[in-house]
């Protein structure tokens, strides 16, 4: 009898857009005079089973839209096609109008620090390159390292502690171009989210962030293929979507990129004699792939291939000015895979699950010569090699049986380097949820099984090794060959429950366990929202999260620990506790603020282990040039740290701070204007061996405003200001010459001051004790980037052609300092490296 009932029965499955082709969320679709229905995924898709056959109406409603009836026929055994637009309309509340849009929170949900930002905001960012990532740094609470890099530094905690997701599969590096970009393309994603604290349990081994991107599905949108094209003055890349055969229902999305600043700075660079022979200046391509398809009414399929090569080789020109030179000959690469299955056996259960696979490699070869500026201060090439001929011949022709003339001056080197990493995962993962009632309960597990190595070796010339360990910077050694292959595994359970429409609640369990260190984790989250009134809403979360070591983490942090050390043994996995509580209001239909405070806790941070051995110190000599060792004392021997590669568990932190956000949000045929006003007052120390330090990434103050404004229907003008209190910088406390090694006639080893070849001392900085660790503070940072783009429909095809500016005042931000001695006046010379100057772009979108 019921598969008589079944049989009589159909289905309807489609997706809801709003009417500028962007997917609703949380739209709730019913079949008409039936408790039959279903509530839009994050993708605008929805599915409705067991339809009692014949002519229906789909109802489709959303607050801030219209509500939309339409007519579907639905056939028994078989599935109808619906896709639903949606106009925005106004609610009145409490005489304000709030109008729909995908940037405000919903009520219901109880996750804080919770932003999402639009692709078309990542694409048309002034300044942001077209990258997502980068897109990122304009909102409260995330700081940019530096220009040249596209990390995310969020609530004072370092890069390495950001899970990044896309399509619920994680990467170990998201970068191209070397970090200068992401692998995000904001032509091909339909959904940012970031969360900067207090995530739930779903997430984890990460102490900081989470992003959370999604590809869009593709489709043809009624045609075989459509597609866009972007060019720029650096890079192109061509989006190409479609659907697939109607018995497989579904669509797919291929995209290419590539940069070119290989074919442009090449010739320029090799024309100023900056380098020599075959350059390859740094380039990437990259090649993403999405197919979904839903051959049946239950289930779909999603299939997700990346691929991605980066590329750079550079030797130093004949004719430098500079004494240093450099050779490097680098490729990596970044790979995913990943096949979803979406079950939905009925409107209230949701399970996925995932496989995939992830490789990220990379190899160099490097050498060259450095240290021009401890041997010879700031003296250029032919500075140095005039200072050669003028020596007395025969030191001429000593030297030049070492090799050194005045063609040739020597410098500090590195031959025959090499480094290399490899990172595997294979990944199985389920996620389900199931409404019931005033509940919706998700639970989920995963096994990470993980493989990775890492290698590096250096050559350094007897004088570099010599001062390396005088300076006692021996925390990385001179060859590394390591490889680690390990799981992970952890299953998590969350509850949320509606307990009114004013309060939700939603409590969450996470377990992890971590092979490498053989330990067990529970980490407990819990999150509230309260709807004060229709336009105010109270959110708080409270949390735990835990963070294994492994070599995959090493990148994004930029300090190498020995993995395979016993002391791995006694390691803890690193912990965070966050507490958030913030408030949001809709102050009018366009205008909302968010005002949030957080406090995180770090626990057993992981850090190089400190010794204490000896080392020579030597004082300069009263009324006596320190220019020559004649004018120090004898060197003695003093006790002194130095840091090693092994792990351990030595640090703690704390990071806390209130962010305010102001939105004003452009609302389409009535609006303008659009953009937002951010400011954060952070505060991130670190705390060691008695000591309280600020964190590298310590910026006190940020500001961020960005606007946006529609002349009219062919004109857009963007801009956006960026302002950061500086960083902190250990100073430097003075400097003393370099004490190295040297056996005499008789064999015995006796500590001397280096020289070089003009018996000048070599000084290194000294930059103080633990007290002095980042004491001092760079000069602030600030930029207007600024960006206009024109619209066009030539030959039936949409153009966008913009001009974007980074630093239209050509403002020259502090990246770090570093100090040379002045060997006659024997004082420190400050030298300030600057960021990116003013830099103009122009590019180009059409589609088809």
């Amino acid at each position: 009898m019921s598969s008589t009932v079944h049989a009589q029965n159909g289905a309807v499955e489609g997706s809801v857009r709003d009417d500028h082709g962007e997917a609703l969320v949380g739209v709730t679709v019913q079949i008409d005079e039936t408790r039959l229905g279903a509530v839009t995924r994050k993708d605008g898709s929805f599915l409705i089973e067991n339809v009692p056959a014949g002519d229906r109406t789909l109802v489709a409603r959303a607050v801030g839209y219209e509500m939309v009836r339409t007519r579907v026929p639905i056939r028994a055994g078989d599935r109808t096609h619906a896709d639903v637009v949606l106009k925005e309309s106004a609610v009145k509340m409490q005489g304000v109008e709030v109008r729909a849009e995908g940037k405000r929170q919903l009520q219901s949900d109880t996750r804080t620090s919770v932003t999402k930002i639009d692709p078309r905001d990542a694409k048309y960012l002034p300044g942001a390159g077209e990258d997502v990532m980068r897109s990122l740094r304009s909102l409260p609470g995330v700081v940019a390292p530096n220009d040249f890099s596209s990390q995310l530094v969020v609530r004072g905690s370092g890069p390495d502690q950001n899970l990044i997701v896309i399509d619920d599969i994680e990467v170990f590096n998201p970068y191209r171009l070397y970090g200068f970009v992401s692998m995000f393309n904001p032509e091909t994603v339909s959904d940012i989210t970031l969360l900067t604290g207090g995530f739930p349990a779903k997430y984890g081994d990460r102490l900081s962030a989470v992003l959370d991107v999604t590809n869009r599905e593709g489709g043809g949108k009624g045609k075989l293929v459509t597609g866009k094209l972007n060019a720029s003055m650096t890079n192109a890349n061509l989006v190409l979507e479609g659907e697939l055969p109607s018995a497989l229902n579904g669509g797919w999305l291929l995209s290419g990129r590539r940069t070119y600043y290989d074919l442009i700075l090449g010739p320029v660079a090799r024309s100023a004699k900056l380098v020599d022979g075959d350059v390859a200046f740094p380039n990437f391509r990259d090649l993403q792939f999405k197919a979904v398809l839903s051959p049946w009414p239950t289930s779909s399929f999603v299939l997700d291939g990346i691929t991605s090569r980066d590329a750079t080789e550079l030797i130093s020109g004949s004719e430098r000015t500079s004494v240093d030179s450099f050779s490097i000959n680098d490729r990596s690469t970044n790979s995913l895979a990943g096949l979803s299955w979406r079950y939905t056996p009925n409107t209230n259960i949701l399970s996925k699950t995932t496989g995939s696979w992830y490789e990220n490699t990379g190899e160099t070869e490097f050498g060259g010569e450095g240290g021009s500026r401890l041997l010879y201060g700031d003296a250029s090439r032919d500075s140095v090699g005039a200072m050669i001929r003028a020596l007395p011949q025969a030191v001429q022709d000593s030297l030049r049986k070492l090799g050194i003339t005045a063609e040739n001056p020597p410098a500090l080197g590195i031959s025959d380097g090499n480094a290399g990493f490899s990172f595997r995962k294979f990944t199985l993962r389920n996620e389900t949820s199931i409404r019931s009632g005033a509940h919706l309960f998700e639970f989920g597990a995963t096994l990470d099984e993980i493989h990775t190595a890492i290698t590096f070796k250096s050559t350094p010339d007897s004088l570099l090794k010599a001062i390396r360990l005088a300076t006692r910077r021996v925390a990385v050694p001179d060859s590394i060959v390591s490889s680690i292959d390990y799981y992970r595994t952890n299953a998590f359970a969350q509850d949320k429950i509606n307990f009114s429409d004013r309060f939700y609640l939603q409590a969450g369990l996470r377990f992890d366990y971590y092979r490498l260190i053989d330990r067990s984790y529970l980490a407990p989250r819990l999150s509230a929202s309260y709807a004060i009134d229709p336009l105010t809403t109270v959110r708080g979360a409270f949390g735990i999260y835990y963070q294994s070591p492994g070599y995959e983490k090493l990148l994004d942090r930029a300090t190498y620990f020995d993995l395979t050390s016993p002391a791995v043994a006694d390691l803890k996995a690193e912990r965070a506790t966050h507490y958030v509580l913030g408030i949001e209001r809709i102050l009018t239909e366009d205008w909302q603020v968010r005002v949030e405070g957080y406090y995180k806790d770090f626990a057993d941070l992981i850090v190089q282990q400190k010794l204490t051995g000896v080392k020579y110190v030597s004082t300069p000599k009263s009324g006596e040039s320190v220019r020559y060792p004649s004018g120090w004392t004898d060197p003695v021997a003093v006790a002194g740290d130095s840091l090693t590669p092994i792990p351990v568990n030595d640090a703690t932190g704390a990071a806390y701070g209130v962010e305010v956000l102001l939105q004003k949000i452009g609302t389409p045929g009535t609006s303008r204007w659009s953009g937002w006003l951010g400011y954060t007052l952070s505060f991130a120390n670190r705390y060691r061996d008695g000591i309280t330090f600020p964190f590298d990434y310590d910026q006190r103050h940020t500001v961020n405003l960005v606007m946006n404004y529609r002349v009219n229907d062919w004109l857009e003008l963007g801009s956006n200001f960026q302002f950061g209190s500086g960083f902190p910088y250990t100073p430097p406390v003075g400097f003393y010459p370099v004490v190295v090694m040297n056996t005499d006639s008789t064999g015995v080893k006796k500590p001397a001051i280096a020289t070089n070849v003009f018996g000048e001392t070599l000084f290194t900085i000294d930059r103080g004790g633990v007290a002095n660790i980042n004491s001092a503070r760079l000069p602030a940072y600030h930029r207007l980037d600024v960006r206009a783009t024109w619209y066009a429909d030539w030959w039936d095809l949409k153009w966008s052609i913009y001009l974007d500016v980074i630093n239209i005042y050509n403002h020259k931000n502090i990246l770090s300092r570093s100090y040379t001695v002045d060997k006659t006046s024997g004082t420190l010379v400050e030298h300030d490296v600057g960021m990116l100057p003013i830099l103009p772009t122009l590019g180009l979108s059409v589609a088809f």
